[in-house]
């Protein structure tokens, strides 16, 4: 991104970025929107959308050809159904596309809400929402996906209706609003945030979001079995701790589409000896008796053997005897 930004202007910049996001958003939905660029320069509008087909194809190598096409969106007509047949139309004769070019909104006005992203490239600012129909100006959508790393741990709560303001701004703590769900006996899988997946093992490498949902998760199991535990997300608490996570795709609550979700984990521990051996189990009481663990037994067997497992209890015991 640092070769593409060096040829091109801070505004034209933007305007790639914001279309990226939008990218990320189809692929997030499966909403597969198409993206128009409105503006008056079109200079901009044209580098904007340029430089952005360059980043789909690149990442899209095997999409149709014709995705990548850019033609003008102007509708004809006095009233919706007008506009509706001209796109219909227009859809006929070009196909099916991806990329449109507009020198304003009103070139599309009569349509219905919600059909497409937009992003407008003014003089010395860019920003990016949905069409809107009649004269109304289109919501700004501030939400970015290349600098996320401050916001993704606010991510791991789309799954709860964990709208109030003074929890998601300002002072954000998400291992505090953890332990606090925990306290108040929530339990529940934990999304990866929009568009990222969980690690095939969690390490001490692991993006910090992934081990506050691990610690989560342990911190459940304490809850249930009352067994305590003194574990957070420091390095110091990773030394010597690798996870092996239990996922499903779950759709959140708030309607934005289907995440991976932290379901339980298998928590295994370094020992002096330099073996590994199986210290915890947790899966969340909804998943349990499905066959989660003994799925993941061949690969735990395979990448460390003979492993013990500390101190089984009864069901731990049971499943151990049931595949023995």
């Amino acid at each position: 991104m640092a070769q593409v930004k060096s040829e091109l202007t801070d505004v034209q910049f933007k305007g790639v970025t914001l279309g990226i996001d939008c990218l990320i958003e189809n692929e997030a939905s499966s909403e597969n929107l198409p993206i128009v660029v409105v503006g008056y320069e079109d200079r901009d509008r044209e580098q904007a959308l340029n430089f952005l087909i360059k980043f789909f194809r690149e990442a899209y190598p095997n999409a149709p050809k014709q995705s990548s096409f850019i033609e003008p969106l102007m509708t004809a007509g006095t009233c919706e159904k007008d506009a509706l047949l001209s796109l219909i139309n227009s859809m006929r004769s070009r196909g099916r596309l991806l990329f449109y070019w507009a020198d304003s909104t009103n070139w599309f006005k009569l349509l219905p809400s919600g059909l497409f992203h937009v992003i407008q490239i003014e003089r010395n600012s860019a920003r990016r929402g949905k069409n809107e129909q009649g004269e109304k100006l289109f919501e700004s959508i501030d939400k970015t996906y290349s600098d996320a790393g401050d916001d993704l741990s606010r991510e791991i709560f789309g799954l709860i209706n964990f709208d109030s303001e003074n929890s998601l701004n300002g002072d954000f703590n998400a291992h505090y609003l953890l332990y606090e769900e925990a306290s108040s006996k929530i339990i529940r899988p934990i999304p990866a945030p929009l568009t990222l997946h969980f690690d095939e093992i969690i390490t001490i490498n692991s993006p910090l979001w992934q081990k506050q949902a691990c610690v989560a998760l342990r911190r459940y199991q304490a809850k249930e079995c009352n067994d305590g535990f003194h574990w957070d997300e420091s390095d110091e608490g990773w030394q010597n701790t690798v996870i092996h996570p239990v996922l499903d795709e779950i759709r959140l609550c708030d309607g934005k589409g289907v995440r991976e979700c932290l379901i339980g984990q298998v928590t295994m521990e370094l020992s002096p000896d330099e073996t590994y051996y199986l210290s915890t189990v947790w899966l969340h009481p909804f998943y349990r008796r499905r066959g989660k663990l003994r799925n993941l037994w061949p690969e735990l067997k395979e990448k460390y053997g003979d492993f013990e497992v500390e101190q089984p209890n009864d069901n731990m015991s049971a499943f151990l005897a049931s595949i023995s």
